[in-house]
């Protein structure tokens, strides 16, 4: 094999490309899932929170999704947030998912297709959601670490 001159670039003067998210589908593995309750949580702001810091199974796009799962008051559960977390229960562990919300460490490690949407504030700003997870193909499943529901 021949050498010339950007045979040997050196690896800190490669910039990798900055990837993101688009709105649509996507197929993600699920890195981290964590509950902080009013005990746990770091910031007062976070209790309540249900986060998962996802990464795109094509692109490596990578995010962390975050859902208060009670109301400001903390009186009652969010119908909104229980039935998406419900959502990607589903489509890890297909009907055998009986429950309202996954446990966090028993999600890691799956791959499930993820309708992502761009949200955008008042004050310019914009934030990435997820309002519904369903099942991933099968060919994605090859990229889980856990066993999971797929449809085929």
């Amino acid at each position: 094999m021949s050498k010339w001159e950007l045979s040997e670039i050196p690896d800190e003067e490669i910039q990798a490309p900055k990837q993101t998210f688009t709105d649509g589908i996507h197929a993600v593995k699920v890195l981290e899932a964590r509950y902080d309750d009013e005990y746990t949580a770091e910031r007062p702001e976070l209790a309540d929170t249900y986060s998962i810091t996802v990464e795109a199974v094509e692109g490596g796009a990578r995010t962390t999704l975050r859902y208060w799962v009670k109301n400001k008051e903390r009186t009652m559960y969010s119908s909104q947030v229980v039935g998406t977390l419900n959502s990607l229960g589903k489509a890890v562990f297909g009907s055998a998912f009986t429950d309202k919300i996954p446990v966090p460490m028993d999600i890691i490690g799956a791959v499930v297709d993820a309708e992502m949407k761009t949200i955008k504030t008042a004050d310019g700003k914009s934030y990435l959601r997820c309002y519904h997870f369903q099942p991933t193909a099968a060919e994605n499943v090859l990229y889980s670490d856990i066993e999971q529901y797929f449809r085929q």
